[in-house]
């Protein structure tokens, strides 16, 4: 494999790289090998657009979580040298860098593989696999080869991440880098990804409602912010957003960055599963049942059901906030250091219980938290980060404790009588 990628860049290399072989003549003269040039004149001679292609390789979206927005890369060929690769970004897979990946620590390289063995992978999953030709020029080819074997070479020093560090982040940055007096001009891509990074996501994840769920709970304030668009792109959103964008040089005259129609090249089984169970209708159910639960409690006297009911509420929410932390303040994999589900979400309830519960005014402390809660949802349209599924898990917090508070100041007033 070496030495194979070693003929590719000394083969579509567009600049002369300094040569450190020597050659000496009988009379003691040293003169330098002229290899590298005879070979960069000859290359520099190449006139055939299709001497070398580019394309983009995007394939479709897959239950599991880390590739539930499809994955891309760049397909590089030489018809004339039949030489085919891949260039996807990748991670190793170890225990401990699944441990580094989750820690918001995971570093990630680009790794070439046979074309061949690229497509069978996604053939035995039974995704669909597209190419889209770049419409680039043969210098612009032959300089995107050879930076992507450079970076094929160099250690890994890439910090996965899902909004700034991902596949189509660098597949579309590779591009741009090998642009020779022009650049990607973005400016008649949908409405949607000139918005906040929280319509990005919600628009590249709507085709998968709890992953969409999971992200937006995740990514924190991040989601009122804005990011470049090359690197808020998403392979779900390739043909809406990436038909719209031109390749524009230095005096104002664009073509379009893909070239022709897109191939079929995977044929797609329809293995893709969607839950009918969406969150929304999942935390509705959840919060009617929260609803006939306070119900019973005060028409009927029920007391074991709420109380276990209560518990379990309370452990969730401690775990979920225990989670919230972790990837908020220490991983950073998702967004920003701070998350607006932290309010709703977060252990400090549990804390307070454990601390002060034999309390005698401690059923005011639920009143507290039910305000907090209520202010919360009253804020919803101010941030892009919360919305109504979410505010369903709120509005169940809000209905206990507000039945705590109710309960407790009945009880308090009952032993004072």
């Amino acid at each position: 494999m070496f030495h194979i990628k070693t003929f590719i860049l000394g083969l579509l290399m567009i600049c002369a790289l300094p040569f450190g072989g020597m050659a000496q003549t009988v009379d003691g003269r040293i003169i330098e090998e002229s290899v590298e040039k005879t070979n960069e004149q000859s290359l520099d001679n190449i006139t055939d657009e299709n001497f070398v292609t580019a394309s983009l390789i995007v394939a479709e979206p897959s239950n599991v979580i880390y590739s539930v927005m499809g994955h891309c890369a760049l397909r590089m060929e030489c018809p004339s040298e039949q030489l085919d690769y891949c260039f996807t970004l990748e991670s190793d897979t170890q225990l401990g860098d699944f441990i580094k990946f989750f820690s918001g620590k995971c570093m990630a390289r680009v790794v070439s593989v046979p074309t061949s063995d690229y497509l069978q992978t996604f053939a035995t999953e039974g995704r669909e696999v597209k190419q889209y030709p770049l419409n680039l020029h043969i210098k612009e080819k032959q300089l995107l080869w050879k930076n992507l074997d450079d970076e094929e070479m160099a250690p890994p020093h890439l910090r996965f991440d899902f909004l700034n560090t991902n596949c189509m982040m660098m597949s579309i940055l590779m591009i741009e880098q090998s642009l020779i007096d022009e650049q990607i001009d973005f400016s008649g891509v949908p409405d949607f990804m000139k918005d906040v990074n929280g319509v990005r996501i919600r628009h590249h994840s709507e085709h998968t409602p709890w992953s969409q769920f999971l992200y937006i709970t995740l990514c924190g304030a991040t989601a009122d912010s804005r990011i470049e668009i090359e690197k808020s792109l998403s392979p779900t959103t390739i043909e809406e957003v990436l038909s719209q964008v031109s390749i524009i040089n230095t005096s104002g005259e664009k073509r379009p960055l893909f070239q022709g129609s897109p191939i079929e090249i995977v044929a797609s089984k329809h293995l893709y599963w969607q839950s009918t169970l969406t969150p929304r209708l999942l935390f509705g159910i959840l919060l009617l049942f929260i609803i006939l639960l306070t119900v019973g409690e005060w028409w009927f006297g029920w007391k074991r059901l709420p109380c276990a009911v209560d518990t379990i509420l309370l452990i969730a929410q401690t775990v979920l906030g225990i989670v919230l932390l972790y990837f908020s303040l220490y991983s950073n994999l998702f967004g920003s250091r701070w998350n607006w589900y932290l309010i709703p979400l977060c252990p400090l309830p549990a804390i307070l219980y454990l601390l002060f519960r034999k309390l005698r005014n401690y059923y005011k402390v639920y009143l507290y938290y039910a305000v907090i809660l209520a202010l919360f949802m009253v804020a919803t349209p101010l941030s892009s980060q919360l919305d109504f599924d979410h505010q369903l898990i709120t509005f169940t917090f809000l209905i206990r404790c507000l039945s705590k508070f109710f309960f407790g100041k009945f009880q308090s007033n009952k032993k004072k009588q």
